[in-house]
């Protein structure tokens, strides 16, 4: 009997060292799920009788109209880098013109104005950009100097007919 307890006192000696090391498990979503980019929303914008289509490039997201003292322009681009969008319709950064930040239903609006140099002389400037987090929708217009106020009253119906939906 002293045999059987020695024996099984060795043995219980010898598993005493031996505990059961800890498994962890970590489990993973993995799962491909394709992000559906947001849709470009439409542009609601009252065009001028007057107005005539050059161009219209849907794969830029881009349209030039032509009026008698002035052109303007409609564009969609990607969204997220307001300075990035700024510098493409402007040539200027944020930190170079004074731009006016105001809500227009639930996008972000920035207004801006700018005299640039033309071949006929200085050029009078203004644009408007929506944001809607996903894409900037853009309106510039642009005319003579001499012009200004002759297309003051039409800028002004056509800047305020500008929004998205």
């Amino acid at each position: 009997m002293k045999k059987y307890g020695l024996c099984l006192l060795a043995l219980a000696l010898c598993l005493s060292g031996c505990a059961a090391a800890e498994t962890f498990e970590t489990i993973a979503d993995e799962w491909d799920i394709a992000i559906q980019a947001p849709l470009v929303r439409e542009i609601l914008l009252e065009i001028p009788d007057n107005a005539a289509l050059l161009t219209a490039q849907q794969e830029e997201g881009s349209s030039l109209y032509f009026c008698e003292d002035y052109s303007f322009s409609v564009q969609v681009l990607s969204g997220g880098d307001l300075d990035k969008t700024l510098r493409s319709v402007t040539g200027f950064g944020l930190e170079d013109i004074t731009v006016m930040e105001t809500r227009q239903g639930n996008t972000t609006r920035y207004d801006m104005v700018w005299i640039s140099a033309g071949e006929d002389g200085d050029q009078v400037n203004r644009a408007a950009i929506l944001d809607d987090g996903a894409y900037h929708y853009v309106l510039s217009a642009q005319t003579g100097e001499a012009q200004t106020q002759a297309v003051a009253a039409e800028w002004e119906r056509l800047f305020q007919s500008f929004w998205v939906s």
